[in-house]
C-alpha cells in the first residue's frame, strides 16, 4: 500500500518536521530564512522548497515572546515565508497558490491527527507547489477560502481586530499573515488605553513585508449619562514603523499615555478582582455542575495565561473553561466518565462572568482613573491636540441614536468616523438604532438641514415624553441642537463623517466570524455568484450595501522586443483594434462603505465561525472521495496512469478503425510521439535550449506532471477527431475526404481540435489567454495541415504509391495533429520562454535592489572614500567592510552566491540578465560587476559554508561554489562588456 498512496518526499517532509518539533534540532535550518538569502538562490541547494518553507512557518507559529529576539525571529520567518510562497512561485494563480501554501502548512504544523492525515496534508502541500490551477481551487474551497483577483485589487478590510498584545489570541506577525491569507488588504488593530511599542513595531514591520495597509488604533472610554461611551483614536501621516515609533517618544505623548496608562491598569485590576470573584461564588457551582473539585484559581496562573495581552473578561473566560476541559478531559480518558460536554469560553462568559463591573462606571466616578473622568469634549480635544494627523471614531457599542448625535455635537466635529458596523455587536443583537444613524449621517453630510430637523425634532419629543432626570439631562441639550443645526452641519462641511466597518475579532470565540470582510463586487465573477447564491455557507452577506467605483487605466503597451513594439504602435494608431497595444489594469474605490444599511447588503464576511475558520473539517481515516483518493496517489504511479487512461481511447480508436497495421496498432503511440515530442522540445526551447548553462540537462525542464496531462487529453481527442469528427461526420455524412476536399476536412478538424483543447484548457482552469490562444491557433494550423497533406500526397505520387485517397484519409487526423502540434510548439514554447524570462527578471530585480540597498550601507559607512574603487579591490574592501560593520560583509557574499546560482541554474538567466544589464547605466553596471568580486574570496566564503550559511547539508552548495565561481566571473566580464555599452 506505501507503493500507492504519497511519494517518497512526504514520508521524508514529516520525518524532518517531527525531528525539529520532538527534538529541537533548529539550528540546522535557522540561516535558511535568513532574509537576504534569495528563495530561488543557493539555498535551494542545501534543502528542498516545502521543507523550508514549513520551518519558517513552524518559527511564525510557536514563538510568541514579545521580547526583541522573539519579534525579529518571527518577522524574519515571515519574511522568508513570504519570499518562498510568492517569489518562489511560477502558477498562473500566484497569490491564490502562495495563500493555499501558507494555510496547508499551518495545518501540517498543528496538526494532531494520524500518520496518514498528516502524509494527506504534506502531499497536498507539494501539490500545492506545483501550482495547477483546478487543484489550488479546489484546495481554497476545501479551506473556507475565498479566491481573490490575482491583480490583488479586491476591496477586503476589517477596522476592528485585536492581537495577542489586547485581548486576541494571534501574536502582531501571525495576525498579519492570516489576514493576508484571507486576502484582506486593509487592517486596523485596536489596543486599549496605551500602545505596546514592540507589538506596534512587529505589526507594522509585519503589515509591509506581506503589503497590508495597517492603522493602529488605541480605544479610551468616558463616562457620559452613567455609561461608557467609547472614542478610537488612529493617529496617521508615519513614513514607517520607526517614525510611529519616535512619535510615542515625544515628550507630550508620553506625558498622554503616562496618563492613559492608568486607565489601562485599572481595567487590569478589575478583573483581577473578578477573578476572586469567581473562585467565591461561581466556581462552586461550576464543580458541582460538571462533578469536579477544582480549586480556587490562582491569579499568578492567570496571568501567565494572559502572557503579554492587557487582562480581560474574555481572557479570564478562556481561561476558566480551558482548565475544567483539561480536567474533564482527564476523567473521560480515564474512563471516569462516558462522555461530558465540554465548557466553552462563550458558555462560560454568557453564564458566570459578570461584565458589569468593566464595562459600567462604578456609582463614585471618583475611583475612575483621570482620563476616564473626562467627558467627550475633553477627550476628543485631547487627543486631537497630540501632535500628528489622527482619525477620531466613535465606537457605537449601546449607543442609540440620541446617544451619537450627542457625541458628534458635542465633540465639534472632531469625530471624524463612526463604527457604524460592528460584526460581534450585530450577532449579539445590538444593532437596533445602526439604520437610523446612518440616515443622520447621510443627511449631515448632504447638509440636508429638513432631515436633521425632522431626526431631532423626533428625537426630542421621545425625551419629552420620558421620565427620569437623565432623559430631562439630554432633552436640554437637543434643544440647544435644535438651535444650532447650521453649527452641527458646517462641522462637517469639508470632511464628511466617514465610517468604519470591523468584525471585533479576537480569535477566541468559535461562535462569531473571524476577522475580514470584503465587498463582493470586486471579487472574480465564480465567486461572485456562489455567495449571492448561498452556495457557501460558511459566508454571511451583512445588510450593508458599500458604494463602490471601478476604473480601468489603459496605457501605451511596451517590451523590450523591438518588432512587437512596432506592431504595437501600429495597432494604437489603427485605433487599438481587440486592445492590442495597450495594457489595462483596474482599480476598485470604496466612494461610501454604508451607503444603504437594512436588507441585502454587498458585503460579506471572509471569516468563519472562529478566527480559525479556515481550517477544513478533522480528516476521518480513508478517503472521503475519489477526487481526494485519486490526490494522493503516488505521483510517479498517478502520471503511468494518466498516460494509461489516454492511451487507452486512442489505441482503440485507431485499431478498430484503421485497416493498415501500422496506423491500427501505432497510431495511438505516433499520435502520443508527437504530443510527447512536442512538448519536450517545447520546455527544452523555453529553458534555453542550446544556450543554457551546462548544470542543466534537457530533463530538468520537463515537467513530467504536465506531460502526463498533456497525453491524457490528447489521447482522448482521438474518438473526437479521428471516429467522430473525420469519420463518420465529414466522411459519412457530408461525402468529404482529405483527397478531394483537403480545404474543409482540415478546417474542421483543426476548428474542432481548437474548441476541445480550449475547453480543457478551461476545465483545467488555465488563464484565459492560454484558453483563447489554443482556440484561435487552429487560424494558424488549418494551413500548415494543408501543406502537410499536399507534400505527403506529391511524394506519395512520385514514390508510385496506389490508392493515395484512401491512405490520405486514414491519415488526415494524424497530419491535422501534427500541424496543429508544431504551431503549438511554436507558441507555447515562445510562451514559456517570456515566461521563464520573465521569472528571472522578477528575481535579478529582487536580488540586485538588495545589492544596491547594502552598495548604499556601504557609501555611508565610508562618507570620505570612492566605493566603487574600494570595491575593485577585493581584499581591501571586505577587510575595511569587516571592521566596521561585518553583517555587510555578509550579505554581500550572499548577494554574490544567489547570482552565481542564477546564473548556473535557473533557466534563461543568461538571457533575463543581458536584459536586466541593458536598463542599467554604465556605473550601475560597474558596481553590480564589482561587487561579484567578492566570490575570489574562496576561503572565507568556504568558512561561511562550514559555520552554517545554509545549514548543516552545505556540501552541495560549498562544491558547486568552488567548481564555478571562476567561470561565472570570466562570463559575467564578458556580457557586461557586451551589454553595457
Amino acid at each position: 500500500m506505501k507503493l500507492l498512496w504519497y511519494d517518497k518526499a512526504d514520508y521524508k517532509l514529516l520525518e524532518v518536521l517531527d525531528e525539529i518539533i520532538s527534538r529541537g534540532k533548529h539550528k540546522s535550518f535557522r540561516r535558511l530564512f535568513e532574509p537576504s538569502l534569495h528563495p530561488r538562490g543557493i539555498k535551494e541547494l542545501a534543502a528542498p522548497q516545502e521543507v523550508r518553507i514549513v520551518y519558517a512557518m513552524l518559527k511564525v507559529l510557536e514563538s510568541v515572546e514579545m521580547d526583541e529576539a522573539g519579534v525579529e525571529q518571527r518577522l524574519a520567518a515571515l519574511k522568508s515565508l513570504r519570499d518562498e510562497v510568492l517569489d518562489g512561485n511560477s502558477s498562473s494563480l500566484r497569490n491564490n497558490t502562495a495563500r493555499v501554501l501558507l494555510q496547508t502548512m499551518k495545518l501540517l504544523i498543528r496538526s494532531d491527527a494520524s500518520e496518514q492525515q498528516r502524509l494527506r496534508l504534506a502531499h497536498e502541500l507539494r501539490m500545492a507547489l506545483i501550482g495547477q490551477p483546478r487543484f489550488i481551487r479546489r484546495q481554497l474551497k476545501k479551506f473556507h477560502l475565498l479566491e481573490m483577483p490575482e491583480e490583488w485589487d479586491q476591496l477586503t478590510f476589517d477596522d476592528h481586530v485585536h492581537d495577542a498584545a489586547s485581548k486576541g489570541r494571534k501574536t502582531p506577525t501571525h495576525l498579519i499573515m492570516d489576514a493576508w491569507i484571507k486576502g484582506i488588504r486593509k487592517l486596523q488593530v485596536i489596543y486599549y488605553y496605551d500602545v505596546p511599542l514592540s507589538a506596534a513595531r512587529e505589526l507594522l514591520e509585519a503589515a509591509e513585508i506581506m503589503g497590508l495597509e495597517v492603522r493602529i488604533g488605541v480605544e479610551m472610554a468616558s463616562v457620559r449619562r452613567g455609561r461608557f461611551m467609547s472614542l478610537i483614536w488612529a493617529p496617521r501621516g508615519f513614513a514607517s514603523a520607526e517614525h510611529f515609533l519616535k512619535f510615542f517618544s515625544k515628550k507630550e505623548v508620553k506625558a498622554f499615555f503616562d496618563i492613559s496608562r492608568k486607565a489601562a491598569e485599572w481595567k487590569h485590576e478589575k478583573v483581577i478582582e473578578h477573578l476572586a470573584i469567581f473562585n467565591k461564588k461561581s466556581r462552586n457551582e461550576l464543580n458541582k455542575r460538571y462533578g469536579v473539585n477544582l480549586s480556587a484559581f490562582k491569579n499568578d496562573d492567570f496571568l501567565k495565561f494572559v502572557g503579554a495581552g492587557q487582562a480581560s473578561l474574555l481572557h479570564l473566560a478562556e481561561f476558566i473553561a480551558g482548565e475544567y476541559t483539561r480536567v474533564l478531559e482527564d476523567k473521560s480518558c480515564s474512563g471516569e466518565e462516558e462522555h461530558l460536554e465540554l465548557p466553552t469560553p462563550e458558555f462560560i462568559n454568557d453564564n458566570f462572568i459578570d461584565h458589569s463591573a468593566v464595562n459600567l462606571p462604578p456609582d463614585k466616578l471618583k475611583d475612575l482613573p483621570e482620563i476616564m473622568r473626562m467627558n467627550l469634549d475633553e477627550l476628543s480635544a485631547a487627543l486631537c491636540e497630540l501632535p500628528s494627523g489622527n482619525r477620531l471614531t466613535l465606537n457605537l457599542s449601546s449607543c442609540g441614536l440620541a446617544d451619537v448625535i450627542e457625541a458628534v455635537y458635542v465633540c465639534k466635529g472632531r469625530i471624524s468616523h463612526l463604527e457604524i458596523f460592528n460584526l460581534k455587536d450585530y450577532k449579539h443583537g445590538g444593532t437596533d438604532d445602526i439604520p437610523a444613524i446612518n440616515r443622520f449621517r447621510l443627511a449631515l453630510n448632504q447638509g440636508n438641514i429638513i432631515q436633521l430637523k425632522r431626526i431631532i425634532r423626533e428625537i426630542l419629543s421621545k425625551l419629552e415624553n420620558s421620565s427620569g432626570s437623565k432623559n430631562a439631562g439630554q432633552a436640554d441639550i437637543f434643544k440647544k441642537i435644535l438651535l444650532d443645526i447650521p453649527a452641527l452641519v458646517d462641522f462637517y462641511a469639508r470632511s464628511p463623517l466617514a465610517v468604519r466597518i470591523g468584525s471585533d475579532s479576537t480569535g477566541r470565540y468559535t461562535t462569531l466570524h473571524g476577522m475580514g470582510l470584503v465587498v463582493i463586487d470586486s471579487l472574480p465573477a465564480g465567486m461572485r455568484r456562489r455567495i449571492r447564491k448561498g452556495r457557501d455557507c460558511n459566508r454571511e452577506v451583512i445588510p450593508v450595501e458599500a458604494s463602490v467605483s471601478c476604473y480601468n487605466r489603459i496605457a501605451g503597451r511596451e517590451t523590450r522586443i523591438g518588432w512587437l513594439n512596432s506592431l504595437f504602435s501600429l495597432s494604437r494608431t489603427l485605433g487599438g483594434l481587440f486592445g492590442i497595444g495597450y495594457s489595462k489594469s483596474r482599480e476598485w474605490r470604496m466612494d461610501d462603505p454604508a451607503h444603504r444599511i437594512g436588507g441585502l447588503g454587498n458585503i460579506a464576511t471572509l471569516g468563519g465561525f472562529s478566527d480559525e475558520h479556515i481550517e477544513p473539517d478533522k480528516p476521518k481515516e480513508g478517503f472521503d472521495s475519489l477526487i481526494e483518493m485519486w490526490n494522493c496517489l503516488n505521483s510517479n504511479l498517478k502520471i503511468t496512469l494518466k498516460v494509461l487512461i489516454g492511451l487507452i481511447p486512442a489505441f482503440l480508436s485507431f485499431y478498430f478503425t484503421k485497416d493498415w497495421w501500422v496506423l491500427a496498432y501505432g497510431g495511438a503511440f505516433i499520435w502520443f510521439g508527437i504530443t510527447g515530442g512536442r512538448n519536450v522540445i517545447q520546455a527544452v526551447l523555453g529553458g534555453g535550449g542550446l544556450k543554457r548553462s551546462d548544470l542543466l540537462k534537457w530533463n530538468d525542464f520537463i515537467s513530467w506532471q504536465r506531460i502526463a496531462d498533456s497525453l491524457l487529453y490528447t489521447g482522448i481527442s482521438v474518438p473526437l477527431l479521428d471516429v467522430v469528427i473525420k469519420s463518420w461526420m465529414l466522411q459519412n455524412w457530408m461525402g468529404l475526404d482529405a483527397e478531394t476536399s483537403p480545404i474543409m476536412v482540415y478546417t474542421a478538424i483543426n476548428v474542432a481540435n481548437g474548441l476541445y483543447i480550449s475547453t480543457h484548457n478551461w476545465f483545467r482552469g488555465l488563464p484565459k489567454t492560454a484558453i483563447y490562444g489554443n482556440f484561435f491557433r487552429a487560424a494558424l494550423a488549418i494551413p500548415l495541415s494543408i501543406l502537410l497533406s499536399w507534400c505527403v500526397s506529391k511524394g506519395l505520387i512520385l514514390a508510385g504509391v496506389t490508392g493515395i485517397a484512401v491512405i490520405m484519409q486514414q491519415w488526415a487526423a494524424i497530419i491535422s495533429k501534427l500541424a496543429s502540434d508544431c504551431v503549438a510548439g511554436l507558441i507555447e514554447g515562445y510562451a514559456d520562454r517570456m515566461k521563464n524570462i520573465a521569472l528571472r527578471l522578477r528575481d535579478y530585480r529582487t536580488k540586485i535592489t538588495r545589492l544596491f540597498s547594502v552598495y548604499s550601507k556601504l557609501e555611508l559607512l565610508f562618507p570620505e572614500d570612492d566605493v566603487s574603487e574600494l570595491m575593485k579591490s577585493t581584499k581591501r574592501m571586505m577587510r575595511a567592510v569587516a571592521e566596521r560593520e561585518q553583517s555587510l560583509e555578509y550579505q554581500l557574499i550572499i548577494n554574490a552566491l544567489d547570482l552565481l546560482y542564477f546564473r548556473m541554474y535557473q533557466p534563461q538567466a543568461t538571457n533575463a540578465f543581458g536584459i536586466t544589464l541593458k536598463d542599467m547605466t554604465q556605473d550601475e553596471c560597474d558596481i553590480l560587476v564589482s561587487s561579484q568580486g567578492v566570490l575570489e574570496r574562496e576561503k572565507e566564503i568556504s568558512q561561511m559554508f562550514i559555520d552554517g550559511l545554509v545549514g548543516k547539508n552545505f556540501s552541495k552548495a560549498l562544491s558547486f561554489y568552488l567548481d564555478y565561481h571562476k567561470k561565472y566571473l570570466a562570463e559575467l566580464e564578458k556580457q557586461s562588456s557586451t551589454n553595457c555599452e
